[in-house]
């Protein structure tokens, strides 16, 4: 699966992610999304990569970097949670959604397409 992850990578996700930085006049960049880094990390035995139980925690040579560069117990071993969820930003679009009586697929939709159609007037 790992595998499969990286080698789809530019169609599942970088294409979406610079899509959005450049509409918002942002350049991507992935300093650590390098042939070097990808080939070291595909070499590394899965028991640094994740844990093999069913809570299973993931990026573990990351957090024992982490760990030795001093960062507390507390934030390495913190499970990986999506941006959205972390940052508020779903709780803030289901309730901007309910107002509207919307879905937040419906909601983002509906922002998407006015976002675009004002885009496109102002060309």
């Amino acid at each position: 699966m790992m595998q499969k992850d990286v080698t789809q990578l530019h169609e599942t996700n970088l294409e979406r992610d610079a899509k959005i930085c450049a509409s918002c006049g942002i350049e991507l960049r992935l300093p650590f999304l390098t042939r070097g880094i990808a080939e070291l990390a595909s070499k590394m035995p899965l028991e640094l990569k994740m844990e093999l139980n069913a809570n299973t925690l993931r990026k573990l040579v990351l957090r024992q970097v982490a760990e030795k560069l001093g960062l507390p117990k507390s934030v390495t071993n913190k499970p990986k949670k999506a941006i959205q969820y972390t940052t508020g930003t779903d709780k803030a679009l289901r309730k901007l959604a309910k107002a509207k009586q919307l879905t937040v697929r419906e909601y983002l939709q509906k922002v998407f397409e006015s976002t675009c159609r004002k885009m496109m007037k102002d060309d």
